[in-house]
């Protein structure tokens, strides 16, 4: 049942982000996309898929850290291999990555499912914190470029549409707190009471940590370093994507951190790859904050995206064929 409510939401957000794509598309000439797509310069996109390469790596062996920290070990290609069929499994399933590629890890060592879970928990909590520090430097660089952007999307719509429907999400949210302060104890008692109670507080003893393990690190400036050199190779991948469209060679190296930013949020939504969510703040970025042709905006979507997602394809084959090709031997 669990799995069959994955797959609704799935095909849900799905047709979200496909929604997405015909609204940004209705209104457009397809033909000047295309035409977009043709004329692009390819060589920069093999530079995108060499960086994305070395990104995923430093990720693998970050995680790798937080692995060790809990006194197991496990063996980088192995990490690397887990790492993109899990970005294979949220093409497909969103946030299954994250279980998917601790499943792998699992079978492959004698590392306990839950702290692995536990330790991307930890993993992406700490790259959370990373997007806002990038998120808030770059309003603070651009704000003369986002402050039409934000006036527009964010505050004018609070401002006329949100002050009433606010009050009403605080106000539940403090009557929702209010009763589990009220009812937790007696619910918690009984609970304590089930036969499962045990395998669950193991579980969640284990999940703790996997969390904690990032503060067990012994090597923590190395882990810095991996974590530095994963958003540069991020940042990269956007810098060196303006280049493939002479409509967006022209942007800046502080408009890749914008960029970088905003495109983040479109990815982390929960829609199968980003698709239509990446695409549309993308598009809606360039075309209000630097007043690009909406034509060369969407290529520039789709061109970027695409590279994106054939990079996880290939590395994530190519990485299941090892690990077949491991158990074969």
């Amino acid at each position: 049942m669990k799995n069959f409510n994955q797959i609704i939401k799935s095909i849900l957000f799905l047709f979200l982000g496909v929604l997405l794509l015909w609204y940004i598309l209705k209104n457009q000439d397809i033909n000047k996309i295309i035409t977009e797509f043709r004329n692009a310069n390819y060589i920069w996109l093999l530079a995108l898929f060499g960086v994305a390469l070395l990104s995923h790596y430093f990720r693998a062996l970050r995680w790798n850290l937080l692995i060790n920290s809990m006194g197991y070990k496990t063996k980088a290609s192995e990490t690397f291999y887990a790492v993109m069929l899990g970005y294979i499994a949220n093409i497909v399933f969103p946030r299954l990555g994250e279980i998917t590629r601790c499943g792998v890890l699992n079978k492959r060592g004698d590392v306990p499912l839950d702290k692995l879970i536990g330790s991307v928990i930890a993993e992406r909590l700490f790259d959370f914190v990373c997007l806002l520090i990038i998120i808030f430097f770059t309003i603070l660089f651009q704000l003369d470029f986002l402050n039409n952007f934000l006036n527009k999307y964010i505050v004018f719509p609070l401002q006329n549409n949100g002050s009433p429907n606010l009050k009403y999400v605080l106000g539940f949210f403090l009557l929702s707190l209010i009763i589990m302060l009220v009812f937790i104890k007696p619910i918690y008692r009984k609970i304590k009471q089930l036969k499962f109670y045990a395998k669950v507080e193991e579980i969640i003893k284990g999940l703790i940590a996997g969390f904690a393990s990032i503060l067990k690190i012994k090597t923590k400036a190395l882990f810095s370093l991996y974590t530095v050199l994963i958003w540069l190779l991020y940042y990269f991948m956007v810098y060196f994507s303006f280049f493939t469209l002479e409509g967006t060679s022209h942007l800046t190296v502080i408009d890749g951190f914008t960029i970088l930013a905003i495109g983040s949020l479109g990815i982390v939504a929960p829609v199968p790859g980003g698709i239509g969510t990446y695409h549309w703040l993308i598009i809606t970025a360039l075309v209000s904050i630097y007043s690009l042709d909406e034509t060369v905006a969407s290529s520039y979507a789709f061109i970027s995206h695409t590279a994106q997602m054939l990079t996880i394809i290939i590395l994530g084959a190519f990485s299941y064929f090892m690990l077949t090709l491991g158990k074969k031997k």
